[in-house]
């Protein structure tokens, strides 16, 4: 009877152990794993379309400027799976050093709730949820193990939507940039700044709380000044406007993008 009870025992403290190793490895490996990546949410309207990309950029700057993210993607009416495989180096490398990046378009998306995952090198999994409405895409994960969500919503660019900035180098032009914006906010009445848009990121821009915005590609000019209204007229008048600036201010760039993805700019 000894026996058995310490056979028993023996057997339990080996469960017990083997249990505690599980236990213990498991969380530490998830936890201190680095983060390797930026995931953010986009919406490509330059083709007259709304398509929605997950994009991905790493964190650490590459030995190539066209570095490669290997990926794989799948989707479907309920469920997103990301799985980010490795940085790969081209074929023919161009020299230089920036991040790897990659958008990544998912045109099947609708207005509904999907389960994401987000899998790294098939060895770390994290899992959310992927939430669409008329307004925005909201991104909520509960774990970002081997990576970092720069935004988790992105709101919707309205449809009558313009936007841009004027482009100057000599800081003596800064008033007639400023003319420039008063001039497109009084060329219609049907031109307004909408108090519907809402504070937050919107893919292309970031509007402030004080309903100023900060576009999120570089601009070249040394100085510039950006605006956004809400315009549902012709943009004929729109194009005359820049066409006019343009000729009497050659050392100034004039930029209007809208929401049906075009540009307006100086010929």
């Amino acid at each position: 009877m000894g026996r058995i009870v310490q056979y028993g025992f023996f057997i339990f403290l080996i469960l017990a152990l083997g249990n505690c190793q599980k236990s213990e490895l498991g969380p530490s490996v998830i936890i201190n794993i680095e983060d390797d990546f930026y995931i953010d949410m986009f919406e490509d309207i330059s083709n007259g379309g709304n398509v929605f990309n997950i994009t991905v950029k790493s964190i650490q700057n590459q030995d190539c400027l066209n570095a490669i993210i290997d990926y794989s993607i799948y989707s479907d009416e309920n469920q997103i799976t990301l799985s980010i495989n490795d940085i790969l180096e081209p074929a023919s490398c161009i020299p230089g050093s920036a991040p790897a990046f990659v958008s990544i378009p998912l045109d099947n998306i609708n207005e509904q709730n999907y389960y994401v995952q987000i899998n790294l090198k098939d060895v770390v999994t994290n899992s959310g949820n992927l939430s669409v409405s008329s307004d925005d895409y909201y991104l909520k994960m509960n774990t970002e193990n081997g990576f970092e969500v720069s935004h988790d919503k992105l709101y919707k660019i309205p449809q009558y939507t313009v936007w841009g900035y004027v482009g100057y180098e000599d800081e003596n032009l800064k008033s007639e940039s400023e003319n420039f914006i008063k001039d497109l906010e009084n060329i219609s009445s049907n031109i307004s700044f909408s108090e519907g848009y809402n504070a937050g990121y919107y893919g292309y821009f970031s509007i402030s709380e004080d309903r100023s915005i900060s576009l999120e590609e570089e601009v070249e000019d040394k100085l510039h000044n950006t605006f956004i209204f809400h315009y549902d007229a012709d943009y004929q008048d729109i194009n005359d406007l820049i066409s006019s600036y343009c000729n009497s201010n050659p050392d100034m760039n004039f930029y209007v993008f809208n929401g049906k993805g075009e540009q307006l700019s100086c010929p």
